[in-house]
């Protein structure tokens, strides 16, 4: 089933999976669609474990229930990001700049920021510095070793992360690096 980002009735997709004798709603969502499913799957009577790839699990998610927080415990979800003791100096510096947790989205520009200053390192500025750069890069983040393999592409750890008591609590961490 598909919706539209930020809609406000999420009902006809619920009915939907709810009919078709769905055991569980995977979803890939930004936190604030995840509460309104997971509120409305609630008014709708609707039972199903929710797993997702997005903002599920996070403080977002949580704050967008408000007082029906309680909604999102048991929902998982693997993402690249968790806040994890490894990411103490990132918390600490974002909570005294903005206040609070970051957002995922925030946390992940944060280490895509960081990638770009290595590859400027390695390669120079510019767009060719940059993109000569991105291949030499080979760094060690509080999400994982981030290098570029021979498709171009990085494998930040993965983080299994589940609400519990209304709290995210990361269950598993996964290296995903496959080195050289």
């Amino acid at each position: 089933e598909y919706y539209d980002l930020s809609a406000s009735d999420m009902r006809p997709a619920l009915s939907s999976i709810a009919s078709a004798g769905a055991d569980v709603l995977i979803t890939f969502a930004e936190p604030t669609d995840c509460a309104q499913f997971l509120r409305q799957m609630d008014e709708l009577g609707i039972s199903l474990p929710m797993y997702g790839r997005g903002g599920c699990t996070f403080q977002e998610a949580i704050d967008a229930l408000g007082d029906q927080a309680a909604l999102a415990n048991g929902v998982t979800e693997a993402t690249y990001w968790a806040s994890t003791p490894a990411q103490q100096d990132f918390l600490d510096a974002y909570d005294k700049k903005y206040g609070g947790v970051p957002p995922y989205n925030a946390a992940l520009a944060y280490y895509g920021m960081r990638t770009i200053a290595e590859a400027v390192s390695a390669g120079g500025p510019g767009r060719e510095g940059i993109q000569e750069g991105l291949g030499k890069v080979d760094w060690e983040s509080a999400i994982g070793r981030i290098r570029f393999d021979d498709h171009h592409q990085a494998h930040p750890d993965m983080f299994i992360i589940q609400i519990q008591d209304e709290k995210p609590v990361v269950l598993q961490e996964i290296k995903t690096d496959k080195g050289s």
